[in-house]
């Protein structure tokens, strides 16, 4: 049966697309947070077998998880309602756990009372705006998992890169990370999780 897109659901594919890898949870608590959770399951499982979501199960802390990717085919209905150019679209990721741990980190940072903005590591890497930015060049060059603008109690804009490290690294390879963020220019700090 063929959906009619609706608002939210360009929101969700954004968020979706934005993080590679979001769990059930995540898109129905960010977007259906005074909606039955069956409702929201519903529309969820509507949006993939339309062909715009892959989903799977994944096992995260022992308990089994529902997680939804991307798919290209909603590339054209989210292509042009970005505030930014998004001219390389990365619809796959890399590391599954990875992503949607990270897509927990910004659902929660965004909640704080200072957060202005958040470019996830796929829009930094799917933009030439980002990549050309020079607040948020090195940032993409660098790989970071996301890029953060808040507001400090003066009312400047402040930008931090987002870290998170999913699996242990030596000690070198936490220096040799540690040494591109010192050495990277347009931020004012980076957040290592």
């Amino acid at each position: 049966m063929k959906l009619e897109i609706q608002a939210r659901d360009i929101q969700i594919m954004k968020f979706v697309f934005a993080c590679r890898v979001v769990s059930y949870s995540q898109i129905i608590r960010r977007h259906f947070p005074k909606t039955h959770e069956v409702v929201a399951r519903r529309r969820i499982r509507g949006l993939a077998d339309n062909g715009y979501f892959k989903i799977s199960v994944l096992e995260i802390y022992g308990k089994a998880i529902r997680v939804v990717q991307p798919l290209p085919a909603i590339w054209p209905l989210i292509r042009e309602k970005w505030p930014l150019v998004v001219d390389t679209p990365h619809f796959k990721s890399e590391s599954l756990e990875h992503d949607v741990r990270m897509a927990e980190v910004f659902v929660r940072l965004e909640k704080l009372k200072c957060f202005r903005s958040f470019f996830t590591e796929n829009l930094l890497q799917s933009s030439s705006a980002l990549t050309e930015d020079p607040r948020f060049r090195d940032l993409a060059k660098i790989q970071s998992d996301g890029a953060m603008s808040v507001e400090d109690s003066k009312g400047n804009l402040r930008v931090f890169g987002i870290e998170y490290e999913l699996n242990k690294k030596s000690p070198e390879g936490y220096r040799q990370k540690l040494i591109e963020y010192y050495l990277a220019r347009g931020i004012d700090g980076v957040i290592y999780v």
